[in-house]
């Protein structure tokens, strides 16, 4: 799903009954930044989160903690790691 501002939703899938999405956002200049974003919604063609992890362009960082995530595991050490 591409929505405006350059954002696509690559997966999507629940936390605990909270919607939680892997988002690429793909800048002007080409560069792309990945997001895990927690409570997630569409309101009409963008989206909005209550809070997220961002992995400027670490595709594989950003699946792997997806998949963390999917599972019920906390993201809080994810960077100290």
């Amino acid at each position: 799903m591409i929505l405006e501002n350059g954002m696509k939703i690559l997966k999507k899938g629940n936390r605990k009954n909270q919607p939680v999405a892997l988002v690429e956002r793909k800048f002007k200049d080409g560069k792309k930044e990945y997001i895990i974003a927690f409570n997630y919604e569409i309101k009409g063609n963008s989206i909005e989160w209550g809070y997220g992890y961002y992995y400027s362009d670490n595709i594989k960082k950003a699946k792997e903690d997806f998949n963390r995530v999917l599972k019920g595991e906390n993201l809080a050490d994810t960077f100290q790691n």
